[in-house]
């Protein structure tokens, strides 16, 4: 193995066991509860969902140069894996849903509408933005974006596929696993966390270049836009006033995700900075 791809090898590993801890360690050892975003109102909550939009615009904005020498269709399949991958949607949900739960099948049908969505968004950012030349036009491209995909898309692939997994719900199970959670839990956690980690140096792979300044701002500015486009950095404070809970312990309970994906996203472009040098 060479020294670049130790490098790199190292960073993914230790960028990933630090992320998923941050979050395990709250969890499980201090028993900060998971947060509860059912009293929170649609316009936060909306809010929230545009800035995760920005963030994905900003990025292809940013990686256009190097995606654009490839097909609409191959662009849209790296955005929307990317996309996904960030939200833990593609495969990490999923297997842990079933890991929980033994219902390894349902996870994955009830996850299509939701990945058809992304599917359709990151087609969006693609065609749009071959017309877009200035920053501030991403603002106003990703608000249509939103309202888009929330307004029609959304609802029309909610009719469209709700029965079909109604008719599949007889293969969900309840949990067999209950907090704290032991080894047969742990284990694929930490495994399949190489989801969001893999997409934050595919990230880093198109755009670092782009980003012209200094390393440390650099990693600031990547760990920003991925918690971002994760939707893990708001809801800390735009969330946290509207919960059951008093506000420091909704403040507690929310940070333990925007840690985590904050330190995915510096811990990722400080090893790929590394790596880029070596």
């Amino acid at each position: 193995m060479s020294k670049q791809n130790g490098i790199l090898f190292f960073g993914f590993s230790i960028t990933l066991f630090i992320s998923l801890s941050i979050h395990i360690v709250m969890l499980q050892v201090i028993g900060v509860g998971f947060p509860d975003h059912s009293p929170v109102p649609t316009i936060p909550k909306l809010l929230n969902n545009w800035f995760s939009v920005l963030a994905l615009f900003t990025f292809y904005y940013l990686a256009k140069e190097r995606l654009s020498k490839r097909s609409v269709a191959i662009q849209t399949l790296i955005v929307f894996a990317i996309y996904a991958m960030i939200k833990e949607s593609l495969i990490r949900a999923n297997v842990m849903e079933g890991v929980v739960t033994t219902s390894r099948l349902f996870p994955f049908i009830r996850s299509v509408p939701g990945l058809l969505n992304y599917f359709l968004l990151a087609l969006i950012v693609v065609l749009t933005n071959r017309f877009l030349h200035k920053k501030w036009q991403l603002i106003i491209v990703s608000i249509l974006a939103t309202a888009f995909i929330r307004l029609v898309i959304e609802p029309l692939t909610g009719s469209v596929f709700n029965p079909v997994i109604a008719s599949y719900s007889y293969l969900a199970h309840d949990a067999i696993y209950q907090m704290p959670y032991g080894w047969q839990v742990m284990i694929p956690a930490y495994l399949t966390f190489a989801e969001p980690v893999l997409a934050a140096f595919l990230i880093l792979y198109f755009i670092w270049e782009k980003i012209a300044v200094k390393n440390f701002y650099k990693i600031v500015l990547t760990g920003i836009l991925i918690s971002l486009m994760k939707g893990t950095l708001l809801p800390l404070f735009i969330y946290t006033p509207f919960m059951k809970s008093d506000l420091a312990s909704a403040i507690v309970s929310e940070a333990q995700f925007t840690l985590e994906f904050l330190a995915l996203g510096m811990l990722a472009a400080f090893f790929w900075g590394w790596y880029r040098k070596a």
